[in-house]
């Protein structure tokens, strides 16, 4: 098919910008021969009725470029978290083969009296006044939070 819609439209929740080269599923949900430049009789097939409203082309873009712009800024988001979370799990990892070898400096008893709620509050303590970026966090278990404790603890020192 050598076809290509003459306007912009909204298929199904789908925005087709005017341009867009016809495929045979698009083509049966845009039956209004008169959206398609280039579309020949025989090739407008199909009974399947969608519901298609016609838009100026300028609101198409605007939306197509607010909706692109907001998954950039959800994918940048997204690859922000997974760099995190990966950063976290070494730390942790770290933290733990260092406990396991005995060569931890200690710190972790000054916690261990303490129950998970009593290290969340401490948690919060030191988070105040920090930039979101440098909050510690509160997600796991008592382990996982002296963990996170011990490590600021060793931020603070260097």
């Amino acid at each position: 098919m050598s076809a290509v819609l003459n306007g912009s439209v909204v298929v199904d929740g789908v925005v087709y910008p005017a341009g867009t080269e016809a495929t045979d599923e698009l083509v049966r949900k845009v039956t209004n021969p008169a959206l398609w430049d280039g579309l020949e009789g025989g090739e407008q097939g199909g009974s399947v009725q969608a519901s298609v409203n016609v838009m100026d082309s300028p609101e198409v873009q605007q939306f197509a470029a607010q909706a692109s712009a907001r998954l950039e800024e959800l994918q940048t988001r997204a690859a922000e978290l997974a760099e995190e979370n990966e950063a976290l799990r070494q730390e942790v990892e770290s933290l733990k083969s260092g406990a396991a070898d005995g060569d931890g400096d200690g710190d972790e008893g000054a916690y261990a009296g303490l129950d998970i709620d009593q290290l969340k509050a401490e948690i919060d303590s030191r988070n105040e006044g920090r930039k979101d970026e440098a909050k510690l966090s509160k997600r796991g278990g008592k382990d996982t939070l002296i963990g996170f404790l011990v490590a600021d603890d060793a931020a603070q020192q260097d």
